[in-house]
């Protein structure tokens, strides 16, 4: 007779330590309810680990609120829109807090066009869809309501193509408060001033952004138009500047800006000061925003599944004992009331 091998012995003594002992399959016994209960716990636990993998792979984004703590002297100022009035009887101009004022229209992009809405909604509607989104919310975007009428837009499209400029470049300003605006020839400026019935301030902004861009970012004012109700009428959005720093889940960080406005729409009145034209003046808020994203990580999400399908089994089977334990002492006690019954009727007979 063979001796056992050293592993054999080695085996055995470590099978002692089993925490997890196995039950022989003749001493085990399949119920229905057990059955719908692993059924249940497989359907559960299907939905769960779907759920968490959603989780595992979607990367969030954390907002912390700070006081600006970067020195940067200037900003990028990235604009493109198009006003319905003709390109040479337009000024673009840039005024800011240290008193410095930029005549633009020599160094940026116009060009004829014709004017079209596209996809582009009203100011009102771009709010409601930028509050929607978390960043929105964060950075507290805000707007006044206005029913824009659209049958004026029609009738001037309707009469002919009217003539339209659109204006668009990339600029550097200084981060201070200041006033971009788009006014006609003559107005605010000296010199010859253009015949009323050609200025219709009506226009379409298509991006209107301050610094680079990041994921997730958005601009109010994108996809945004407004229609003039009089030729001369002075429309004005009040712009606050948020600085915004975005840190990706490799560390890598992008430095730009976020923004909330405000509208206003005015007939002008040059003789108290009123131009007429578009404009937007934006200022610098104190505080910065950082955004930063977050992805779990791999074992974060092992450890989380493995606790969910454990849980789950665990918890859905101590149930189930339970449960057939009550039944079953039930049982026993309609068993024992039944055959002292029997008992009781035999003896009085």
């Amino acid at each position: 007779m063979m001796e056992p091998s050293y592993d054999d012995k080695f085996s055995k003594k470590l099978a002692k330590f089993d925490a997890f002992p196995k039950v022989e399959e003749g001493y085990t016994k399949g119920t229905e309810s057990g059955g719908m209960v692993t059924t249940l716990v497989a359907l559960i636990i299907t939905y769960l680990f779907f759920s968490e993998s959603l989780h595992y792979f979607r990367v969030n984004q954390e907002y912390e609120f700070l006081v600006d703590p970067t020195i940067q002297r200037n900003m990028l100022l990235n604009f493109d829109l198009t006003v319905s009035t003709a390109c040479n009887l337009l000024n673009v101009d840039i005024h800011d807090a240290s008193h410095n004022s930029l005549h633009l229209t020599d160094k940026i992009k116009l060009e004829p066009t014709i004017f079209e809405l596209k996809k582009a909604k009203s100011l009102e509607d771009n709010l409601n869809q930028a509050y929607n989104n978390k960043a929105g919310r964060v950075v507290g975007l805000a707007g006044k309501k206005k029913v824009v009428d659209l049958n004026q837009l029609k009738h001037r499209k309707q009469s002919g193509e009217s003539p339209a400029c659109r204006i668009y470049g990339t600029f550097e300003v200084k981060k201070l408060q200041g006033n971009f605006h788009i006014t006609p020839l003559g107005h605010g400026h000296g010199g010859h001033h253009v015949d009323h019935g050609l200025m219709n301030f009506t226009h379409r902004i298509d991006t209107l952004s301050f610094g680079k861009h990041f994921p997730k970012l958005l601009n109010p004012l994108d996809n945004s138009y407004s229609v003039a109700k009089e030729n001369m009428e002075k429309h004005q959005y009040f712009i606050s500047v948020v600085p915004t720093t975005y840190v990706n889940r490799h560390s890598q960080s992008v430095n730009s800006n976020q923004y909330s406005v405000n509208d206003f729409s005015t007939e002008a009145d040059p003789q108290f000061g009123v131009f007429p034209g578009i404009f937007f003046k934006y200022d610098i808020e104190p505080l910065m925003v950082k955004i930063t994203e977050k992805k779990q990580s791999l074992i974060t999400f092992l450890v989380r599944l493995c606790g969910i399908i454990g849980g789950i089994y665990v918890s859905l089977g101590l149930l189930h004992r339970i449960a057939l334990n009550m039944v079953s002492f039930s049982q026993d006690k309609e068993v024992k009331r039944t055959i002292s019954s029997v008992y009781s009727n035999e003896k009085r007979i």
